[in-house]
């Protein structure tokens, strides 16, 4: 990747940065992946992490891509998937689970 184009990758928000490099999607089906991106990045328990946004937006994409094309659907699977691997209030649970081991 050259620089300008990592320049302009850090310019985008996370979910158009990773669709920039994840392929070609008609209008309708990039709003799709873009509602559920949003409804669930914008949970409270989401973290705010601008690397784990970046690896939501890939995971929704990729979710898509395999077949996981009804927005309900996507959007259900997505938010759970999201609670297990980027939620801010499940990576502190298993911190203190970790703590109260040691």
């Amino acid at each position: 990747m050259s620089h300008l184009q990592r320049q302009r990758r850090t310019q985008l928000t996370s979910f158009e940065s990773e669709m920039l490099f994840e392929g070609v999607y008609t209008p309708d089906q990039l709003a799709v992946m873009r509602a559920v991106y949003n409804a669930v990045v914008s949970e409270p328990w989401f973290s705010t992490s601008p690397e784990k946004k970046r690896q939501f937006a890939s995971f929704v994409i990729n979710s898509y891509r395999l077949g996981m094309v009804a927005p309900d659907r996507l959007q259900a699977y997505c938010r759970v998937a999201a609670e297990q691997r980027f939620s801010e209030t499940h990576r502190n649970a298993d911190q203190i689970c970790i703590a109260n081991t040691i």
